[in-house]
C-alpha cells in the first residue's frame, strides 16, 4: 500500500518539476533572444539614422513584454553589462520610462521587418537576410516541437511573415503574424493592433470574430494577391493561408483545419492593413458587407472593455484612458 502512494506521489511531482523546470527555461530564452535581437538590431542601425526611431520603439515593445510576462522581466535583464545598460538609457531614454504605462502598437519582430524592408528593399532580398539574421540570432528551430508543451518556449519570433501587393500596384506590403506565443500577451496586442495599428476594416474584421459573433469578412478586389511564409531548417517557405484568414479576408487555398490561434494572430491582419492604408484605389474597392461606423464604435468599445480588464490582469491598471507609446511624443 505504501509503496503504491509513494508511486502516485511521485507520479503526481513529475508533471510539476517539468513545469518549473520548463518555466526557467522559457525565462531564460526569452531573456537570451531579447538580448540577442537588440544587440544586432543596434548593429543594423549604424550608419543610418533614421533606423534610430526603429530601434526606439523596438525596445519599448521588448520591455513591455517583458512587464507582462511571468515572471515580470525588468528591462535590465535583458543586458548583461552595466554600461550597455546605461548608454542605452541615454540613447533611449523613452522605452526605460514609459514601458509600464505606455502600450506598444506592434510587436518587436514587425519592427524589424520594416527595418528589414527599408536596408534591403526587395522581397527576395528581405527574405534572404531574413534568414541569414535569425541564423545569426541562434533563435531555436523549429519553433514548436510536436508532442511536448516543455519544448515550446517563448521567442520573440514571428512564427511566419507575409506579403500581399495588387497587380496594379508594385509596392510589397509585409506583415508579421504575433510573435507573443499564448496568453494576456498575445490577446493585449490583438486588441491594441484594432484599438490603434490597424486599418478600420482589418480591425472590424477581426473584432467581429473576436466577439464571438457569425463574424464580418471582408472581400479585396481580384488583384489583390498574398503569400504567407513560414520558417524553417532550410529557410521560409510557402505556407497556404489558414482557415481563420479564410474567414476574415476571403482568401482562396486555405487549409481548412482548424487553427488554434487566435482571430487576428495572422500575418495577413498587419500586410493588408498596410494595404488598405496606402493604396487609395484598393481601399475604395474593398467591403465588408456589414460595416458601418456605427457597428466599429460598438466593436471598439468591447474590444476596448476587454483589453481593460486582460491590462489588469497582469497588473497595468487604466481607467478608460489609454497611452499609446510613440517616438515622436516620448521624453
Amino acid at each position: 500500500m505504501e509503496a503504491r502512494t509513494n508511486a502516485r506521489s511521485r507520479g503526481r511531482r513529475k508533471p510539476v518539476q517539468n513545469y518549473v523546470i520548463y518555466k526557467e527555461k522559457n525565462k531564460q530564452n526569452v531573456l537570451s533572444c531579447a538580448c540577442s535581437l537588440i544587440t544586432h538590431t543596434m548593429q543594423m542601425t549604424k550608419g543610418n539614422n533614421n533606423l534610430l526611431v526603429y530601434m526606439d520603439e523596438m525596445l519599448h515593445s521588448i520591455f513591455f513584454l517583458g512587464y507582462i510576462h511571468y515572471p515580470r522581466l525588468a528591462p535590465e535583464r535583458f543586458f548583461q553589462k552595466p554600461e550597455t545598460i546605461k548608454n542605452l538609457r541615454n540613447m533611449f531614454p523613452g522605452p526605460f520610462e514609459q514601458y509600464r504605462s505606455h502600450l506598444p502598437t506592434r510587436t518587436p519582430f514587425s519592427i524589424l521587418l520594416d527595418m528589414m524592408k527599408i536596408i534591403h528593399q526587395t522581397e527576395e532580398r528581405i527574405i534572404a537576410e531574413l534568414v541569414i539574421l535569425l541564423n545569426n540570432l541562434k533563435f531555436p528551430i523549429p519553433l514548436h516541437k510536436s508532442g511536448n508543451i516543455y519544448e515550446q518556449f517563448y521567442t520573440l519570433e514571428s512564427t511566419v511573415i507575409c506579403v500581399c501587393y495588387s497587380d496594379s500596384d508594385p509596392e510589397r506590403y509585409y506583415g508579421a503574424s504575433l510573435c507573443c506565443r499564448k496568453g494576456n500577451s498575445k490577446t493585449i496586442m490583438i486588441d491594441v493592433s484594432c484599438l490603434r495599428t490597424w486599418h478600420d476594416l482589418v480591425s472590424h474584421a477581426v473584432m467581429s470574430f473576436c466577439s464571438g459573433g457569425r463574424g464580418d469578412g471582408i472581400t479585396f478586389p481580384k488583384s489583390v494577391k498574398c503569400q504567407a511564409y513560414i520558417r524553417g531548417s532550410n529557410g521560409y517557405t510557402e505556407k497556404r493561408p489558414c482557415s481563420k484568414c479564410h474567414q476574415l479576408f476571403n482568401l482562396n487555398n486555405a487549409d481548412q483545419n482548424e487553427a488554434k490561434h487566435p482571430y487576428g494572430n495572422c500575418a495577413e491582419a498587419e500586410c493588408f492593413s498596410k494595404l488598405l492604408m496606402e493604396n487609395q484605389q484598393i481601399r475604395e474597392n474593398t467591403r465588408i458587407d456589414n460595416h458601418t461606423e456605427e457597428k466599429l464604435q460598438n466593436l471598439r468599445r468591447s474590444t476596448k472593455a476587454r483589453l481593460i480588464k486582460q491590462l489588469q490582469n497582469v497588473g497595468i491598471q487604466i481607467n478608460n484612458d489609454f497611452h499609446f507609446y510613440s517616438t515622436n511624443t516620448h521624453g
